[in-house]
């Protein structure tokens, strides 16, 4: 579930931060640039896990007297492998999206209705998926705890590459009513997270961890072992 990655940055110091500890102003820095921030295509940080080197510190005119330090350091990434099984809580279910899953630290775990236990089926009256097996029907119910599987993880990034250009006065107001249009559409999007994990619970053992609760039995006989 966690990893570590290594990092170099070039980290800044500012005047009003010489006060503190060398070590700990960098980390400060660090933390404060890095933890509960998405890194593309790595995953969550959580926080450092320790220094490699750190350099020597330098200042540079026209920079208000802040020092920057080559350093090189481990950070705590969250970031699941695929098939990893983590227990998690339903959040919300949607018709369309399936279920949502938080972890405690992170949120935006989708398990979409193809990877839920089939057959399946969406309840509009109780707003939640519904497992159909044989002749019971077991709910996926808010705030319910879940097993799930990791399927895929699934980073958004977006980078506008495009230089700007050069807009003719004579076409001003045409390009200023198109810009309302698309601006429109763009407030009715709804903006993808950087970071999302798709599960699954179509698998023996996965599901609400209540179905799977061992038997009184069982129990009887661990005891008895």
């Amino acid at each position: 579930m966690f990893i570590t990655t290594v990092i170099r940055d070039t980290v800044i110091l500012k005047p009003q931060f010489f006060h503190k500890d060398h070590i700990s102003a960098i980390e400060d820095e660090i933390h404060f640039r890095y933890c509960n921030k998405i890194l593309p295509d790595v995953g969550l940080c959580i926080g450092i896990y320790d220094f490699i080197s750190i350099g020597d510190p330098s200042i540079y005119p026209n920079q208000q007297g802040s020092c920057f330090v080559d350093t090189t350091f481990r950070l705590i990434i969250f970031r699941p492998f695929i098939g990893e099984t983590i227990t998690g809580r339903i959040m919300s279910a949607d018709p369309e999206t399936g279920l949502r899953i938080a972890i405690g630290f992170f949120n935006d775990i989708y398990i979409p209705p193809y990877l839920l236990a089939q057959p399946c089926q969406y309840d509009d009256d109780t707003n939640q998926w519904n497992w159909v097996y044989e002749d019971n029907t077991l709910p996926y119910a808010y705030p319910q705890e879940i097993r799930f599987r990791v399927n895929a993880i699934q980073f958004n990034t977006m980078i506008d590459s495009t230089p700007p250009k050069y807009i003719d006065e004579r076409k001003k107001l045409m390009e200023q009513q198109q810009h309302e249009g698309e601006q429109k559409q763009e407030e009715q999007k709804e903006e993808k997270p950087p970071m999302i994990i798709y599960g699954r619970v179509n698998e023996p053992g996965l599901g609400l961890t209540s179905w799977w609760a061992p038997s009184e039995e069982s129990q009887m006989e661990e005891t008895n072992e």
